[in-house]
């Protein structure tokens, strides 16, 4: 179980570093305020799904949940 603990983790961390490039490439396509924001906020949506599965597989595997 520790295999799939470290994969998700890797998995996560990959998809941040994606995020931040697209968060970089939006934010400088972005001609306003509300873009930007929209922008951020489909990242988020992007990033926040891997990074909470990560935690939960660490909490299975550590017996924690």
């Amino acid at each position: 179980m520790k295999h799939a603990q470290i994969t998700f983790s890797i998995i996560a961390v990959v998809v941040a570093v994606i995020g931040l490039f697209a968060l970089f490439a939006g934010l400088d396509g972005a001609n306003s305020a509300p873009q930007e924001a929209a922008v951020s906020a489909m990242v988020l949506a992007f990033v926040i799904p891997f990074y909470v599965i990560a935690r939960c597989v660490e909490m299975i595997t550590s017996g924690r949940g």
